[in-house]
């Protein structure tokens, strides 16, 4: 159920069960190895909705999950976090499996029924002063046609929308044209990327992104840029200490940015409040604010290994 809370932002797009491998000594091919495995949210949209409702702001995520326990936990993990989860469910939950050994890290996703969603209901819009979502959204059908029809409605009713360039696979499996065309019709309020997106979509030097009143480009500790038709301004990254994982970092950034736009803050102030809630979250395992993680399932176990 969609509560009605003044002043909200909308997340919208996916939420999947997130496996964290840490292999110890590297595992002898076709044997036994120990790990270190840690079960917990994933999906940068539900990332961005529960980092928003840790830092105290009114937060909605729309989305699908599977009628499994996986949705159960997601679902359960963001109304703690204090989201208003309006979810619909069918199928299995998305699966996102990251094994780290030594500098080396693999990702697999399955985006499974995240992908699959046919709609969304209009109330998901009521009390909803800014829509973000990840590029991810429009990359599947039926996914992408039931996002357009919601963002069309958050247009009609003047609600502004800022983008996250997902990931270069996103990138790839859209096409660089196809959503440069995309962020030029839907013309969001900001376009998120990291330098290694920016380059993948082609965008040259400090080139901003056609139809985005805002463009940010994230480096990691480089300094971050806030591009606009006749500016670019850099950032510093301020040194942070005690970096316990990077994963949610940028979702972090993404999160503070949004939080200081909807306080009323200048595109300035919104850079800086990105770089200070994204050290917040490298103090702390996966994506969250705060080292209490209720329903974060972590077991040390054996992994079998197969050549």
């Amino acid at each position: 159920m969609c509560s009605s809370v003044a002043g909200m932002l909308l997340v919208v797009g996916d939420a999947h069960e997130e496996i964290v491998v840490e292999l110890g000594a590297s595992p002898p091919r076709g044997g036994v190895g120990s790990a270190h495995i840690v079960r917990r949210r994933g999906g940068s949209a539900a990332n961005v909705a529960a980092l928003a409702a840790e830092a105290h702001a009114a937060a909605r995520y729309a989305g699908q999950v599977g009628l499994d326990h996986a949705g159960d936990f997601l679902i359960e993990d963001l109304e703690e976090s204090g989201v208003d989860v309006c979810i619909t469910r069918q199928g299995r939950t998305g699966t996102a499996v990251i094994v780290r050994s030594g500098a080396t890290t693999t990702r697999i996703v399955d985006r499974a029924t995240a992908t699959q969603c046919t709609g969304f209901k209009s109330a998901v819009l009521d009390d909803v002063t800014l829509i973000h979502l990840p590029a991810s959204a429009f990359s599947v059908e039926p996914l992408a046609t039931a996002v357009e029809d919601l963002l069309g409605e958050a247009i009609e009713r003047g609600i502004p929308i800022t983008i996250d360039a997902a990931d270069p696979e996103t990138i790839d499996e859209l096409g660089a044209g196809e959503m440069r065309s995309l962020i030029a019709q839907l013309r969001p309020l900001a376009f998120f990327c990291n330098r290694a997106e920016s380059v993948h979509l082609g965008l040259h030097g400090r080139e901003p992104m056609a139809g985005a009143l805002y463009t940010v480009v994230t480096s990691g500790p480089r300094p971050a840029l806030l591009l606009s038709a006749n500016s670019a301004v850099s950032f510093p990254v301020p040194p942070v200490a005690g970096i316990v994982d990077q994963d949610g970092a940028g979702d972090g950034f993404v999160t503070g940015f949004l939080l200081a736009h909807l306080g009323g803050q200048a595109p300035a102030t919104c850079m800086r409040a990105g770089h200070l809630l994204a050290s917040r979250v490298l103090r702390h395992a996966g994506p969250r604010l705060s080292i209490v993680q209720a329903v974060a399932k972590e077991t040390s176990v054996s992994a079998s290994t197969t050549s």
